[in-house]
């Protein structure tokens, strides 16, 4: 097993140095998302930039308080009712922290540490911990972030190379990069960076299988599938790409009815999904599914649709002219609608293609269909599907009107540029740093003030 570990890693590695050495671009494409990801990724630290942030980065402190001031069974039971692994990132950010905490072992100010994290609030919290403790926090997991982005990007790149062409993948990967929705969310701890990663890694699996017909590479995306569940519900769209995959491969045959008709595949597959979102998500693995589905599921859609008064797809509206700016919004869209004709009428089409299209339409359908009232990052794992069908469509459209082509390109990269440049600005003067500023100078020493319980 070891072994076999090693050569896929060597494969991997074999696959973006070839990616890296026969296309110049693509360095600078990887250069680019960087450089936009990580700018001033310090922004408002050692302060939070959200409450779930905050929360993202808490979590690991509070598993580390019960299992070291109450190792055993105890312990898990009280980790369960506080909730406190709601989601995958509780292991993602609990190992990017470890060194950390070793760190404060050794210096001795693991009591003081372990003593503050039991605060009942979480401005006292904030004010008990050392500054240098939450610089460090905030630090390591940010950059992560900005891994996971500029390594969701190559995957992009990857994915319209395989569909299409480089073209394709340059355009679907530089798009991506500039997308504000992508660069705003790189700049925040969060689930949805960990998620939206896996999720293109188990989209890239399932072309695969479909060009390949090799049952490991369907095996993989249900493992790895089950992973991006574990960190952001709405990755369940992976479903439907193993899905549509798993029958495109069948219908190609000679006895359709008969290939699909594969239960120890399914079976396998099923079972490492499952278990991957079990072990996943530690209070699904401590709870059961009646809080997935209740805390989860049920409480999560009733968040989303209660602004009764937003019309239905207003709010998606909204998120998606915020993460991609007017021109690519127009650009993605007459993309997919371009792709959707071309398939209807003239019958034309491959069968990664067709699993893009199914997964975003369960995306968009939901979306449109179902919630009312939700932020741009919620629409995060949509945007590189989009820029993947713009990219495909642009490419193949270069074979027919090349000065055309040329024109919507240097347009909506000049367009782009801008919008993200804008919103790269807004890191850099944030109003809250404006009031604390404020705040300092002009209010009492002795100056009460209010502030909301989970706003650091």
């Amino acid at each position: 097993m070891k072994i076999k570990g090693c050569l896929y890693l060597r494969k991997i590695w074999n696959t973006v140095h070839n990616d890296l050495k026969s296309d110049p671009l693509l360095r600078y494409i990887v250069i680019l998302s960087l450089l936009v990801s990580a700018f001033w990724f310090w922004w408002r630290m050692p302060n939070f930039v959200t409450s779930d942030e905050f929360r993202r980065v808490g979590q690991p402190m509070k598993v580390a308080r019960f299992l070291i001031t109450d190792p055993g069974p105890d312990a898990i039971r009280r980790l369960a009712e506080e909730e406190a692994g709601r989601d995958a990132t509780t292991y993602l950010h609990g190992l990017a922290l470890f060194p950390l905490f070793v760190l404060i072992v050794l210096t001795g100010k693991l009591d003081t540490l372990v003593g503050v994290s039991g605060a009942e609030s979480v401005f006292d919290l904030w004010n008990s911990v050392p500054g240098w403790f939450w610089m460090a926090s905030l630090t390591i997991t940010r950059l992560l972030n900005v891994i996971l982005v500029v390594s969701s990007v190559y995957i992009v790149y990857r994915i319209g190379t395989v569909l299409t062409d480089r073209r394709a993948g340059r355009i679907a990967a530089v798009f991506t990069s500039l997308s504000l929705g992508v660069i705003h969310t790189a700049h925040e701890v969060n689930e949805d960076t960990p998620g939206l990663f896996l999720l293109l890694v188990v989209l890239y699996l399932s072309i695969r299988y479909v060009q390949t017909e090799n049952q490991q590479y369907f095996l993989a995306g249900c493992a790895v599938g089950g992973a991006a569940i574990a960190f952001k519900l709405t990755a369940g769209v992976g479903v439907f790409f193993l899905a549509t995959a798993f029958v495109l491969v069948a219908i190609d045959k000679s006895k359709p009815v008969v290939a699909l008709w594969q239960p120890r595949l399914l079976t396998y597959g099923l079972l490492l999904g499952v278990v991957t979102i079990y072990v996943g998500i530690p209070n699904l693995l401590l709870r059961g599914p009646e809080w997935l589905i209740e805390s989860r599921i049920i409480g999560g859609q009733a968040s989303k649709t209660a602004g009764a008064g937003i019309p239905i797809g207003y709010s998606a509206a909204v998120a998606y002219l915020n993460g991609l700016g007017l021109p690519l919004t127009i650009g993605v869209t007459t993309g997919v609608l371009a792709t959707v004709r071309r398939i209807t009428l003239e019958r034309e089409y491959i069968g990664g293609e067709l699993i893009l299209l199914v997964g975003l339409s369960v995306y968009l359908g939901v979306y449109f269909g179902l919630w009312r009232d939700f932020r741009t990052h919620h629409v995060l794992l949509s945007l590189p599907l989009l820029t993947l069908i713009f990219g495909r469509w642009l490419s193949m459209y270069y074979e027919t009107d090349r000065s055309i082509a040329r024109i919507i390109l240097v347009v909506l990269l000049v367009t782009t540029t801008l919008y993200a440049g804008a919103g790269l600005y807004q890191f850099t003067n944030d109003p809250r740093d404006e009031a604390a500023d404020w705040l300092e100078s002009e209010a009492d020493p002795d100056a009460t003030v209010a502030v909301f319980s989970n706003s650091p």
